[in-house]
């Protein structure tokens, strides 16, 4: 399913990107904040959907002393990326790969990784199980998977079902799958986790979101 979505990602003007991020009240970094604890001493973490980098200059500002691999399939948001982060010092420490997970196994085991702001939700049931799966085999023994998903769908989507989201705009149309708390615990088991934590907060414009950290 995500696949049909990176038109949306491809046209999507950077302003308007972080607008949505202020609309939905993720500017603030307040997920990074809130699960910062469990990821700080990671010496390896993969980023999963870069974006506009809104992650990797949250880690940079909190001084993350870890190695950051960070996904992005957008050519023009990888540009963009490259432009943000270039003859800088958290550069040293940053990798940027232009490319969709799912097609990528990394070089070495990964202590934690990052899937935030709803990306995980562009996925299928079956995709998402799948990318569970494909994570777990490249995280270390003791490492954690990190999903970030709202609670309740406001200022950019609708819900077409309980569980289905379309995203309409100008620049492009977007579809969604939130699977329910039961599904991403049968990911888990599914993929070998030992367990998974729910993390529910609110961001500063009222909207409920929820941390889902699976653990090995």
């Amino acid at each position: 399913m995500n696949d049909k979505n990176i038109d949306f990602y491809r046209k999507i003007n950077i302003d308007k990107f972080k607008e949505i991020a202020r609309l939905i009240g993720l500017d603030t970094k307040v997920d990074i904040d809130l699960i910062y604890p469990y990821i700080q001493s990671s010496k390896t973490l993969v980023e999963l959907g870069a974006g506009y980098g809104r992650v990797i200059g949250a880690l940079s500002e909190k001084k993350f002393e870890g190695q950051i691999i960070a996904f992005e399939r957008s050519p023009e948001l990888m540009g963009y990326l490259k432009t943000q982060f270039k003859d800088k010092s958290f550069d040293q420490k940053l990798t940027l790969v232009e490319s969709d997970f799912k097609h990528f196994s990394l070089p070495s085991k990964a202590d934690a990784v990052l899937w935030l702001w709803s990306g995980f939700l562009e996925l299928s049931e079956s995709e998402q199980a799948a990318s569970v799966k494909h994570i777990a085999e490249n995280l270390t023994p003791n490492g954690v998977l990190v999903i970030e998903i709202p609670v309740e769908v406001k200022h950019i989507g609708t819900r077409t079902d309980h569980q289905r989201i379309k995203v309409e705009t100008d620049w492009g149309t977007m579809d969604a799958y939130m699977p329910r708390y039961e599904e991403l615990l049968m990911y888990a088991e599914m993929a070998g986790f030992e367990g998974v934590e729910r993390i529910d907060y609110a961001t500063a414009t009222h909207l409920k979101r929820s941390i889902y950290v699976f653990r090995k």
